[in-house]
């Protein structure tokens, strides 16, 4: 009978056939574990990217949300000072329209000063400086 590759040989080896098959297959199934880690490891790499600009993002986003915050709590006081200057200005048109009703006449309380006046300004009456209080 002609010898059979698929027959062992009786000392325990495999025929050299066999032998060549098994090594490719740990060859290919070593490469594919060496893809299978790789592939993990970029994985790792863009999970980890994600997460970091998922952090900037909500990092971002909560600026942006004190910013619009800080803008209604502006443009609400700018209404509130809005609202107020109109009111002001009603009730000063309302006294200057009884002012010009009555004949009142609109003298300033307060009256210009020459630098000279204030450089020396006139002795008062009836007070001694060695005065105190």
């Amino acid at each position: 009978m002609a010898s059979d590759v698929t027959t062992a040989p009786t000392n325990g080896e495999l025929p050299a056939v066999r032998e060549s098959l098994v090594a490719q297959a740990e060859r290919v199934h070593q490469e594919i574990l060496h893809d299978r880690d790789t592939i993990r490891r970029l994985l790792s790499e863009r999970d980890t990217t994600i997460s970091g600009l998922k952090a900037q993002l909500e990092v971002a986003e909560l600026a942006m949300s004190q910013m619009a915050n800080r803008t209604a709590d502006m443009m609400a006081a700018r209404d509130e000072a809005v609202a107020r200057r109109a009111e002001v200005e009603t009730v000063l048109g309302s006294m200057m329209a009884i002012g010009r009703a009555f004949r009142i006449q609109n003298e300033p309380l307060i009256k210009e000063v020459n630098d000279e006046e204030i450089a020396s300004p006139p002795p008062v009456v009836g007070h001694n400086p060695s005065d105190v209080g």
